[in-house]
């Protein structure tokens, strides 16, 4: 297994940390079990259902969506990719749990494909990334035009100084030549 990063360590474990407070604090039939303390292994107490599948979708979306803004990891696409990664890794067994027809990975591409490419937060949060870069890149292409057509019109400019500093230079010595 790869070595997580400090902080991906630490988001990791807050997620995690989450989910099973929020298994534990449940008040929801069919979600949790009331002896459960967040040290117990819920995902060999809890019965896996659709209702539990959806809860754990919609929770795990929730922290996602609420992690702290302040932070610059939680609008990273890079850093938010790893996070849902390790997250559908830690509930990939519990949804192929009792489920014959569904392996891991195919739970792990399901749990990928709600969490990421169905939640609308972060899709939002890329596509307002997208505009951002788009706006940002026609900044600089205009810029870049402005300079470059400031740079034109300078040396037309010194240009045009040169030829008239040798024109005169010209009269000069033909008016010198003339008093000889």
């Amino acid at each position: 297994m790869a070595r997580r990063s400090p902080a991906l360590q630490r988001v990791y474990d807050e997620s995690i940390k989450y989910i099973a407070d929020s298994i534990v604090k449940s008040d929801e039939p069919g979600i949790g079990v009331s002896y459960l303390t967040r040290e117990d292994n819920w995902m060999e107490k809890v019965p896996l259902s659709n209702k539990m599948e959806q809860f754990l979708i919609n929770n795990t979306k929730i922290f996602l969506n609420t992690m702290d803004m302040g932070n610059s990891l939680s609008t990273d696409p890079n850093f938010l990719k790893l996070l849902v990664k390790e997250i559908v890794k830690y509930l990939a067994p519990y949804f192929a749990k009792n489920n014959t027809r569904l392996t891991v990975a195919n739970a792990s591409i399901f749990l990928h494909n709600e969490l990421w490419e169905k939640n609308w937060h972060i899709r939002g949060m890329l596509a307002y990334q997208a505009e951002k870069r788009e706006k940002k890149r026609q900044a600089q292409i205009v810029r870049r035009a402005r300079n470059a057509r400031k740079a034109k019109k300078e040396k037309a400019a010194k240009d045009f100084e040169t030829f008239c500093e040798i024109r005169i230079e010209v009269i000069n010595t033909n008016q010198k030549r003339k008093k000889k």
